[in-house]
């Protein structure tokens, strides 16, 4: 198993297709949707690995990602237990 220390491990459905490279939209201190390019190398336990475009302090959208807008305002609420 290879140290990772800079990846962060995102949940394979907060990522998605956007202009032929992967992102990911993000909650913004202001609550608004952000979106985030991203670049990931392979997956560890169900998720995939990000190495670029997260710092791993980032609040994730998983959930409705196909129904957000960058700059639409978000109520973020934490995972349960057992999902991704």
């Amino acid at each position: 198993m290879e140290n990772r220390p800079d990846a962060v491990l995102v949940s394979e459905r907060a990522l998605f297709d956007a202009q032929g490279s992967k992102a990911v939209y993000i909650v913004t201190p202001d609550r608004k949707a952000a979106l985030r390019g991203v670049v990931t190398e392979g997956s560890f336990q169900g998720k995939s690995i990000v190495t670029k475009g997260l710092t791993g302090g980032e609040a994730v959208i998983v959930d409705g990602i196909a129904k957000v807008q960058p700059g639409q305002p978000v109520i973020a609420q934490t995972a349960q237990p057992g999902r991704d």
